[in-house]
């Protein structure tokens, strides 16, 4: 599997809502994520894991503060909010897709994702 970049420089369209999106991430996104089963490690979020909880997405440099999700089918969807990344503070949105019965999640699109595995609780 592979990384490219931070996960919330991924798609560059306005973060603006509408009122048929939902103010957090479904329950089905939320969990910790890793590149590889192997490399699943508890605490703070490395260059190999990331966290999503109900209104945040979260990796070893930036942290979204999810303001949006706009479901785009039943296991996609995209959220848009305020990025933090070192002492630059920036709106952004995340497409996010649940794969092969929720165990893979597909951040980004085309030729620009990374895939990640779900790590156990």
């Amino acid at each position: 599997m592979k990384r490219l970049g931070s996960i919330l420089l991924v798609l560059m369209v306005p973060a603006t809502a509408s009122a048929a999106e939902l103010r957090t991430i479904p329950k089905g996104f939320q969990g910790h994520w890793s590149l590889t089963a192997e490399q699943c490690a508890p605490g703070p979020p490395d260059d190999a894991n990331i966290l999503i909880g109900e209104r945040f997405i979260q990796d070893y440099s930036t942290r979204m503060a999810v303001r949006y999700v706009s479901v785009q089918g039943k296991d996609e969807i995209i959220a848009g909010g305020r990025v933090t990344s070192g002492s630059s503070r920036y709106d952004n949105v995340s497409r996010l897709a649940l794969l092969e019965n929720g165990t893979v999640l597909g951040v980004g699109e085309g030729e620009d994702h990374a895939l990640y595995v779900r790590c156990k609780p």
